[in-house]
């Protein structure tokens, strides 16, 4: 599956950076950091990220919801 492809490229290939990070936030480029750790062991779950500063400051968290639950739906398809 797609998520599947994308822990292994993780895990294996060189990790991806923002073009110009010096124009995105600290929070964003913090949560990149985050969500790309390497080892499992030290990447946070996804409700640990969802507690993220940048998506505290990103979205309404009911504007969250709604994304993840079509992102769901799209992925059950």
């Amino acid at each position: 599956t797609g998520g599947d492809v994308g822990f292994f490229l993780i895990t294996t290939k060189e990790l991806p950076t923002l073009q110009a990070p010096e124009q995105w936030s600290e929070e964003l480029r913090e949560f990149q950091q985050c969500c790309l750790q390497k080892d499992p062991e030290t990447r946070p779950t996804a409700s640990e990220l969802l507690h993220h500063p940048f998506l505290e400051k990103a979205c309404d968290k009911s504007e969250l919801l709604v994304a993840i639950e079509s992102a769901q739906q799209l992925y059950a398809e």
